[in-house]
């Protein structure tokens, strides 16, 4: 990680944080994430208030330094990545496999957060996502990267009581989601989808009087955000 913080106080005054040889580290919850493929989550390894002043991390170990990038560090001109809007689940059903099947009504780009009413410590909840389904109900995996890149986030639980989890760290594009190992029963109301995508302002329209067209743009325009 390459950081500079500037601090610039009322009086004039600033202070330089810079990221160094003297900086700490620590095993998170993250144990692997792939932008695509997905993330796996394991809420054991948190570190409650290690964000905070007067977190003891004497138990932490020393940063490793890495050979510096070769190029030219500029300024990303593009607006950032956001969860523009939470999108709700239209139905759900069980599969063949017991596994937990959620259409969210269309396609969007982003992930899943889901609310564990409660579960036991080291319980895994695994999410599967794809954009179409086959002909039994079950999810067609060929349709969002194949079985070779199957897109799934794993959420481990920590086992103290009630759990939220969304991944940071992931990017998909779906519109189902398989759930196994939930502990317990499911409904609608323990899964949302969060729409992702490049928070760029709108600055045009389309309007005819052919129906058609209108559906064409609108689909043009929700495939051009969903790969930003």
């Amino acid at each position: 990680m390459l950081l500079e913080l500037r601090l610039d106080y009322v009086d004039g005054t600033h202070d330089m944080v810079k990221s160094d040889s003297e900086w700490m580290c620590s095993e998170g919850p993250v144990l692997f994430n792939n932008v695509f493929v997905g993330e796996i989550y394991d809420s054991r390894f948190e570190k409650e208030g290690w964000s905070l002043t007067g977190y003891d991390y004497s138990s932490w170990g020393s940063v490793e330094i890495a050979v510096r990038p070769t190029g030219k560090l500029v300024t990303q001109t593009c607006p950032p990545d956001r969860v523009i809007k939470t999108v709700p689940p239209v139905r759900m059903w069980t599969s063949c496999e017991n596994k937990f099947i959620f259409d969210f009504g269309r396609g969007f780009s982003g992930w899943v957060r889901i609310h564990v009413p409660c579960g036991s410590a080291g319980d895994e909840i695994e999410m599967c996502f794809s954009e179409e389904l086959l002909k039994d109900g079950e999810l067609d995996f060929k349709s969002a990267g194949g079985e070779k890149q199957i897109q799934r986030d794993v959420f481990i639980l920590s086992g103290r009581g009630e759990e939220t989890y969304e991944p940071r760290f992931v990017w998909h594009e779906f519109r189902y989601v398989e759930i196994k190992g939930w502990p317990g029963k499911m409904d609608l109301s323990m899964i949302d989808g969060r729409e992702v995508h490049c928070d760029v302002e709108r600055t045009g329209s389309f309007t005819c009087s052919e129906p058609l067209f209108e559906k064409i743009n609108e689909l043009f325009v929700a495939t051009q955000l969903y790969n930003m």
